[in-house]
């Protein structure tokens, strides 16, 4: 061994360097080791009845539970079987920790007991550590604060087990349940794996810790409930049905692995043991490739030591602690309890990992970290950051390259130390995920979403707000609010089915809401704001109307789940009708496919759920037709409430929980999430409010009472474009028709919103030329000819009969009096 640490031969082979860790290894002496015992009486009966208790079911063929008995001071390495476990405690008064695991196995092939995931039979138990230290055990879902069995394991210290009413025989199974779990940030790194070691009942603590070493574990209680899965997962809020998961655990735990699962789920190879905060050990990976593994307990894997000939006292084993694990999780650690082995570090043992052909790393590592962090966005060239947030981050590569510039040491085959920096290695790692930008998808909470083989990130965020208990004050303020902001009692209660139904289907669309005050300060952007907090800032866009109806080739807010638009107004004119008819194909109150152009990014295409909340102050702001099937139009308050109910709301928005959330939003969402909707009102075409008649009427220009006024009048069913324009013109004067904007174009578009064609071939003759007819929709009849189709020899004649000259000058009179009572 050179003085710098680094592996050295006279010719460099693999032969060498293995002779060169042979004559490190003999150089170490050999100490004898002794451990102090604390002589006790085991309560055997109490073990034995907790393990029947634990193991309720009849275990299959083959099928046994692993049980440990540790000297002090010492892990467990090697499992017995429990019948060898109650004879021990039963002949032997020496203090050993007692363990057992939360999995069955079946032995290898040569009849050895290992905890090895490889021999995983069933899942029997899900036990959560540190109950009344890291975590208390208040802080619990109700439900879980009365568990199958409580162990005290130190003192204070308590471990919460939850003995399932069937083990689960499926491991990517129980792992996605462990995962899920771990979600919600109640179970610690610890409870990581399906075959987790936790503590029997009567061993001591065991720890070098003096204050704990001789604690003998109390069992509290084993009175509780057997539990089933999917009450576990409904305790804990994970939204994720048991089925799902037994069906496709992958899938399961992608569409949940959201704010600490990172990248892994979509890791470019699939990894054998990685940590539930999602971080991949190459090192781990390789020990498990090469069959190194002998069995796992809490942070340290117990493995066959390559320095094992070099052990003077018998034994094979060392351990390692792989990245993601423990206190640090950024630092790896190599131990040998074999004196032979004390000048055998972490380092050496790196050393020798890189010259068997494995990878070359670090001992502090956070590389692996920012792989299961950070994706690499291919198009836009940046990264995103998917952990440990609500919502996905972009982060330039300049960024990524500034904020981990930090080199690390890493240990190569030849036995020297190469310098490379974190930014460098997150770049080339092999389980860097690859994304091809961003996408909004409500209908799947999945971080990346999988189109045709190409990654994406979804930068939809479901709500965290959860299902369970409400407070009824939070809501009784609420309920106000929208009373005071919503004055009628039918246009309150459908915007309230509305918003209800989004938030327990953020892929619900509905008709478009549009608000109307008459002055500004009632309290619609409060309102909007709430939204906002309620459905996540991240789903939530508040786009300009200019920007909504206007002709940017720009148009990826249009992917958000939820949309508001202030100062909502047409422009008049013909604008006005373009305006409500890009508006309609916008806002379908059915999810559809558009086309998305990113700003940054390819075009791609994208099933929109948007919903929209229109703002405005006026009461003609939107120009619809009066069978409008899309909007509905709701009436404000016309004075704002006093100043002090607007102190007391916003004390009441102020009040946050000790996350740092608004404290009433939680409540307010579980009460919507819980409000039955009337959803086949909801997409039904909108009933008519007196709002929504006031801004029809409002929002007509005078040339449409003109057209209203010549259908209505007109002595039949059918009428030319020609005849059209000429009885409008007809009254130019009386509107000032030609001072109107594109008066023409208005004309026709009056035209062709008030009749359908017939077919291209559907002439006649009308004095001595060939005329192309339309029929005027509001009076049509069952004598009239269907769209597209031809007109028979009946309807021509009466089309004859009925255009004569003096009908004409009768219609047009008739309109003259109809416009006069209008005062036009």
């Amino acid at each position: 061994m050179s003085d710098d640490n680094t592996l050295s031969s006279e010719d460099g082979s693999t032969k060498g360097r293995e002779r060169a860790f042979k004559e490190a290894v003999t150089k170490a002496e050999s100490q004898p080791r002794h451990f102090d015992v604390t002589a006790r009486e085991y309560d055997v009966d109490l073990v034995e009845a907790f393990l029947n208790r634990v193991f309720h079911v009849e275990l299959s063929k083959g099928e046994e539970v692993m049980t440990w008995a540790v000297p002090r001071h010492c892990k467990p390495i090697y499992p017995i079987a429990e019948g060898k476990l109650l004879d021990m405690i039963e002949t032997s008064k020496i203090g050993r920790a007692l363990y057992y695991g939360t999995a069955t196995t079946r032995r290898d092939h040569v009849g050895h007991l290992f905890n090895r995931q490889s021999l995983f039979e069933r899942l029997h138990v899900i036990v959560l550590d540190d109950i009344g230290t890291k975590a208390k055990a208040e802080d619990l879902p109700e439900e879980m604060q009365t568990p199958s069995y409580i162990i005290e394991s130190s003192a204070g210290n308590f471990q919460y087990g939850y003995v399932l009413d069937a083990p689960i025989d499926n491991i990517d199974a129980a792992k996605a349940l462990v995962m899920l779990m771990y979600e919600v940030g109640i179970a610690d790194a610890g409870g990581k794996m399906p075959n987790k070691l936790v503590r029997l009942p009567e061993g001591i603590n065991g720890k070098k810790d003096e204050t704990k070493c001789d604690f003998v574990s109390k069992l509290v209680t084993m009175d509780g409930p057997n539990w089933h899965p999917q009450q576990l997962l409904d305790a804990l809020d994970v939204g994720a049905k048991w089925e799902d998961v037994q069906a496709d655990a992958s899938e399961a735990t992608k569409r949940r692995a959201r704010v600490k699962g990172g990248s892994t789920p979509w890791s470019p190879y699939t990894p054998a043991r990685a940590s539930m905060s999602g971080i991949i050990d190459p090192v781990a990976e390789w020990l498990e490739a090469n069959d190194q593994i002998i069995s796992e307990s809490g942070d340290w894997l117990t493995i066959k030591c390559p320095f094992k000939d070099a052990h003077t006292s018998g034994g094979d084993t060392a351990g390692y602690k792989p990245l993601g694990t423990g206190d640090d999780p950024a630092q790896r650690a190599f131990h040998c309890f074999h004196d032979g082995c004390a000048e055998m570090k972490s380092r050496e043992f790196l050393q020798y990992v890189s010259l068997m052909d494995g990878p070359n790393v670090a001992v502090r590592d956070d590389v692996a970290e920012l792989v299961a962090t950070y994706v690499y966005d291919m198009i836009g060239d940046n990264a995103w950051q998917i952990r440990n947030n609500d919502a996905p981050k972009a982060v330039s590569m300049n960024g990524m390259r500034n904020t981990y510039p930090r080199s690390t040491i890493v240990y190569t085959a030849d036995g020297k130390q190469r310098s490379v920096s974190e930014y460098q290695r997150w770049l080339t790692s092999e389980s860097r995920v690859v994304v091809m930008g961003p996408i909004f998808e409500p209908s799947n909470p999945s971080r990346l979403i999988d189109r045709q083989g190409d990654l994406y990130v979804n930068q939809y965020a479901p709500p965290s707000w959860g299902t369970g208990p409400y407070d009824p004050g939070h809501i009784k303020m609420f309920e106000d609010f929208v009373k005071y902001l919503i004055p009628d009692v039918f246009e309150r209660e459908y915007f309230l089915d509305w918003l209800a139904a989004k938030c327990q289907d953020m892929g619900f669309r509905g008709a478009a809401i549009v608000m109307v005050a008459q002055r500004q300060g009632i309290g619609r952007s409060t309102l909007a704001t709430m939204i906002e907090h309620l459905l996540g800032g991240v789903n939530v866009r508040n786009e300009p109307f200019e920007k909504v109806v206007g002709e940017t080739q720009f148009n990826e807010w249009l992917e958000a789940p939820f949309v508001v638009s202030d100062e909502t107004l047409n422009t008049g004119g013909l604008d006005n009708y373009r305006t409500y008819e890009k508006l309609k194909e916008i806002i379908d109150p059915r999810p559809k496919i558009v086309t998305i152009n990113p700003k940054y990014g390819k075009q791609r295409r994208s099933m929109v759920h948007s919903s929209f909340l229109f703002l405005s102050n006026h009461s003609n702001a939107l120009a619809m037709s009066e069978d409008d099937r899309r909007f509905f139009v709701i009436s404000n308050p016309h004075t704002p409430a006093e100043p002090e109910y607007f102190m007391k709301l916003n004390e009441w928005l102020s009040q946050y929980d000790r996350e740092g959330k608004h404290e009433w939003a939680r409540h307010v969402f579980r009460w919507l999430n819980e409000r039955k909707v009337d959803m086949k009102g909801l997409l039904a075409p909108p009933k008519q409010t007196a709002a929504k008649a006031a801004m029809i009427q409002e929002s007509r220009g005078d040339i449409d009472a003109v057209s209203e006024a010549v259908t209505n009048c007109w002595p039949c069913e059918y009428i030319t474009k020609k005849q059209f324009t000429h009885a409008i013109e007809f009254f130019a004067s009386r509107i000032d028709l030609y001072e109107l904007k594109n008066a023409k174009a208005q004309i026709s578009r009056v035209f062709s919103s008030m009749t359908y064609p017939l077919a291209e071939s559907a002439l006649m003759k009308l004095d001595g030329k060939p005329t192309r007819f339309r029929v005027i929709t509001r009076r049509e009849g069952v004598d009239t000819a269907g769209k597209g189709m031809e007109l028979t020899q009946t309807q021509r004649s009466h089309i004859r009969g009925a255009l004569i000259d003096a009908n004409i000058r009768k219609a047009l009179e008739n309109v003259e009096e109809s416009l006069d009572e209008a005062g036009l």
